[in-house]
């Protein structure tokens, strides 16, 4: 669990705020690949509460995420897909099963920022790809 800990203290802490013209918005084939039809972990940092999650998506779009609140770590599961270039989700739990729709900016190798309506809502780190472990 200190590890767990300890990984979303350094993920916080190296995270950076990137110019609007250092990002690079990722189109529908670029999501489909990372996030739809492939399975990938990711590291994910919530704004604006700062909440610490693990991501695990599946092929055809199913997500789980588990993210530690305190001392007490919370799961959900839900289903991902498409509108446009954007990347939406639908969780069982959590936002009462409203949709949820982001547009996703690459801002460094194997790292995102979050974005709904204008605002930042957090970035994620990609442990694994579809081609492999990268650390």
């Amino acid at each position: 669990m200190n590890r767990i800990i300890l990984f979303a203290l350094m993920l916080f802490l190296s995270a950076q705020w990137v110019a609007a013209d250092e990002r690079t918005k990722l189109g529908r084939a670029e999501l489909e690949r990372l996030l739809i039809n492939s399975h990938t972990v990711s590291a994910v940092m919530l704004l604006p509460v700062g909440e610490a999650c693990l991501e695990a998506t599946f092929p055809g779009g199913t997500v789980e995420v588990r993210c530690l609140y305190g001392t007490i770590w919370d799961a959900d599961r839900g289903k991902q897909w498409l509108d446009g270039d954007r990347i939406c989700v639908r969780w069982e739990v959590t936002g009462a099963g409203n949709t949820r729709c982001s547009d996703i900016y690459a801002i460094g190798k194997d790292r995102y920022e979050i974005w709904q309506n204008g605002v930042k809502r957090g970035w994620f780190v990609v442990l694994n790809t579809p081609e492999g472990m990268r650390w």
